[in-house]
């Protein structure tokens, strides 16, 4: 009997051991993301809860996204974010939203902010965001990594010197053109490829005589998917994987859901402007070219 009663007392500690530390992940005050139904959809529902439940353990709290539609007015993003939770650790709230973003701010001045403003320099913000924790994309990372996988692609698909085809979007490329430009090359070079790239803002400044070997399509020449196939094209997208058209070889992906796990770390270490580098995700099974882009996230 007596043992009996020790090896009861042993389940019970073991249980309890396993049980505390759910009972410490719910309690904990919450993540919250706003994000438009679009967004949602784009990105993939699989794909969402897949990322966020990973990224939800990895921070040992709950990540919980605030749904709203896509033309929702600041009153419905307050109550939809009051609604999911009224005491978050912190709410992330895209370049989109950052007029919502002020007035909950406002309404809720113990609650810490995160703003994502993507792609888009600090001197270049026209919302004119202050006391929020700013996070950017890392320009400068994405595209020299993008010019390195670009080069990876020439090379596997010969010749070397393949040209390279890089469509930023006009406004952006106003902002950080020659940055991206700058690290786009020396991702080329650091590759070791002797290709060419050529940079447009719109697909009508593509010459159609061009002959190239990878096409990079960073918010700007979309119609190229439409009118040619057959090149390897690399992706500055929140498209889900199993969405995207067969061209498409490389993802570069620097939504919220990929981005709020640095983000958070960083709120936490007091750090209040950062940037964050894309996730890229690496579509081509051609062995060569994965080999080569195996660690690029880590570049």
């Amino acid at each position: 009997m007596k043992k009996n009663y020790i090896k009861l007392a042993i389940i019970s500690s073991l249980a309890l051991a396993l049980f505390i530390p759910v009972i410490i992940f719910f309690s904990r005050a919450p993540v919250l993301i706003v994000a438009e139904q679009s967004l949602l959809t784009l990105y993939g529902q699989a794909r969402l809860n897949r990322d966020v439940n990973k990224r939800s353990l990895a921070l040992f709290r709950q990540v919980k996204i605030v749904q709203v539609v896509n033309d929702a007015g600041d009153d419905i993003v307050q109550y939809a974010v009051s609604d999911i939770s009224a005491k978050p650790f912190c709410v992330i709230f895209s370049r989109r939203f950052a007029g919502s973003a002020r007035i909950y701010s406002e309404q809720n001045p113990g609650i810490k902010i995160i703003l994502l403003e993507g792609r888009y320099p600090e001197n270049a913000n026209p919302a004119g965001i202050t006391g929020f924790h700013v996070y950017y994309t890392d320009i400068e990372s994405d595209f020299f990594r993008a010019g390195y996988a670009a080069a990876a692609f020439v090379m596997g698909n010969s010749p070397e010197t393949g040209n390279i085809a890089v469509f930023i979007e006009p406004e952006q490329y106003s902002n950080y053109g020659s940055q991206a430009r700058n690290a786009f090359l020396r991702g080329v070079e650091e590759a070791g490829s002797g290709a060419s790239p050529y940079f447009y803002t719109s697909f009508q400044d593509f010459p159609q005589t061009l002959d190239i070997s990878c096409v990079v399509l960073a918010g700007a020449g979309w119609t190229y998917m439409d009118e040619k196939t057959g090149v390897p094209v690399i992706l500055f997208s929140w498209l889900d994987p199993l969405m995207a058209p067969l061209d498409v070889v490389l993802i570069v992906d620097d939504s919220p859901f990929s981005q709020f796990l640095n983000a958070v770390s960083m709120l936490a270490s007091g750090q209040e402007k950062g940037s964050i580098k894309s996730n890229f995700l690496v579509l081509t099974k051609d062995k060569k070219n994965s080999k080569v882009l195996r660690n690029i996230n880590n570049m």
